[in-house]
């Protein structure tokens, strides 16, 4: 079916990808100076992180940061986390990281982009996903966020077809079968 795809390696059932950008629509606004970002899964959702991408400027405080991908549960501290072996220093501009599930290692070198492999758990509704600067000035600042999920959608039943319906689908054919299927 166009549309949904079976997860990537290690997949949740049906899927589709879906990108938040900070104060898109259902997104939480861009974080302001100084604090890391976070995206709550939303209710009846399932989603993994399959790719990521932010930048951070850092100010002239002194000291390292450490950024990683913080995915707490339910007491606050986190179930796991994804980064790099990287400390960013003071006064550095625009330091990229691209996160990906398709990674093995982590790589970076002196003015280049960041890699950084990804877990890629399966979240839960209310599950958080967090950028994390550890060590972060006041006037640190992340920008240019993109956060690329597999997510998969589950009725309050626990079933996945009302809710994939909800969603557009291309072929009127393929929205035909998915209505018999739920015996619509």
């Amino acid at each position: 079916m166009s549309g949904f795809t079976l997860g990537q390696s290690y997949g949740h059932g049906r899927t589709f990808q879906r990108t938040i950008i900070p104060g898109a629509a259902g997104a939480a606004v861009a974080p302001g100076a100084g604090v890391g970002y976070t995206f709550v899964v939303g209710p009846w959702d399932w989603m993994r992180l399959v790719f990521c991408a932010f930048t951070i400027t850092t100010d002239a405080t002194a000291g390292n940061r450490y950024l990683t991908i913080e995915y707490p549960g339910a007491t606050g501290a986190s179930d796991y986390a994804d980064g790099a072996a990287v400390l960013v220093g003071p006064s550095t501009v625009n330091q990229r990281f691209i996160g990906c599930i398709e990674r093995g290692t982590a790589e970076w070198n002196t003015g280049t982009d960041v890699f950084m492999p990804l877990g890629g758990i399966w979240l839960a509704a209310g599950r958080q996903v967090k950028i994390t600067n550890t060590g972060a000035g006041a006037g640190d600042q992340l920008t240019n966020i993109r956060l690329t999920f597999d997510a998969t959608v589950v009725d309050a039943d626990g079933s996945e077809t009302q809710r994939l319906l909800e969603h557009a689908i291309d072929d009127e054919a393929e929205l035909a079968q998915l209505a018999r299927v739920a015996g619509a």
